[in-house]
């Protein structure tokens, strides 16, 4: 693994550990877990510099998505509360599942966004993680309740201001799907807006918000 990435590394020592208890439970891990937090330790002491002042905890994001969401959406025209209820939407989806911008721009109804009666199932195809891996995971609540309000509201007002129908999770305001640019800048004039710290949706994604996040892609 010389040649990974520090978290890259600590990825694949997760990946392995759980391969090895998957196949035997009785299997002693402990020098595993050991190796794994050696590696831990190294990637976070080399993430500081770059990132120092830019990093949100997940809490922070989280509070403000649904800041967006909630006593902030009511205010402003009906386009105004849509654009809130979408973009809160998207801070909340990164502070609980922080997945890389291109796996969040391509997020896609029916293929990667998985909707039944009691759960959404996000699932992201090799192509779209870094580790060339398939990655699934069950969307937490409050997020839950905030995509499907999203999708209920939000989504079709803004779809209904195009001319292109289309699978894409995330609507522009144009009604297209947002692209990975636009994407990027609404990220930072988001958290720069709602917390007073511009980040980056690199830095969200990867893994500044440790502590409420579930995993990342």
């Amino acid at each position: 693994m010389e040649a990974d990435a520090a978290y890259s590394r600590v990825m694949r020592l997760d990946t392995l550990i759980r391969v090895v208890v998957a196949v035997d439970r009785d299997t002693c891990v402990r020098k595993l877990r050991r190796i794994r937090s050696i590696h831990f330790a190294q990637a976070r002491d080399r993430n500081g510099e770059r990132k120092q002042g830019r990093i949100l905890s997940g809490s922070v994001l989280l509070q403000a998505g649904l800041d967006l969401t909630g006593q902030h959406a009511d205010a402003g025209s009906t386009l105004e509360r849509m654009q809130k209820l979408r973009d809160g939407t998207m801070l909340a989806f990164l502070a609980l599942l922080p997945i890389r911008r291109r796996a969040f721009v391509g997020l896609e109804l029916g293929r990667s966004v998985l909707l039944a009666a009691h759960s959404i199932e996000i699932a992201l195809a090799p192509e779209m993680t870094k580790t060339g891996n398939t990655w699934t995971a069950t969307v937490p609540d409050p997020l839950e309740g905030l995509l499907r309000h999203y999708l209920s509201e939000s989504r079709p007002f803004l779809l209904r201001r195009g001319d292109e129908a289309h699978a894409m999770l995330w609507s522009a305001d144009s009604g297209r799907p947002m692209g990975y640019s636009h994407m990027g800048r609404r990220i930072c004039d988001l958290t720069e807006r709602m917390t007073g710290i511009r980040v980056p949706a690199a830095l969200l994604s990867g893994r500044c918000c440790h502590d409420v996040g579930t995993g990342i892609a």
